[in-house]
């Protein structure tokens, strides 16, 4: 019983584990920014974070990469 209150508890909480995700944006912001050339972005949910590897894509194609994505839970209006 004490864990399924607990559980319903919990939810909606906010959680301060995405802290660094405000940082992570930025940079990759800035990064796909700088490069004046064509360039590939790659846009997508936590799979494209975790599943694609831009520097693989650069080497492959000869065109540098930039990975936007950082994670999939983020709402519309965060940015």
């Amino acid at each position: 019983m004490l864990y399924l209150f607990l559980f319903f508890f919990q939810l909606n909480a906010s959680v301060g584990a995405d802290y660094w995700i405000d940082n992570a944006y930025k940079y990759k912001d800035h990064r796909a920014k700088s490069i004046q050339a064509k360039k590939i972005i790659i846009i997508g949910g936590s799979n494209a974070l975790f599943g694609i590897n831009s520097n693989i894509i650069e080497h492959v194609t000869g065109y540098p990469g930039v990975n936007l994505e950082t994670h999939a839970g983020w709402d519309i209006d965060h940015f």
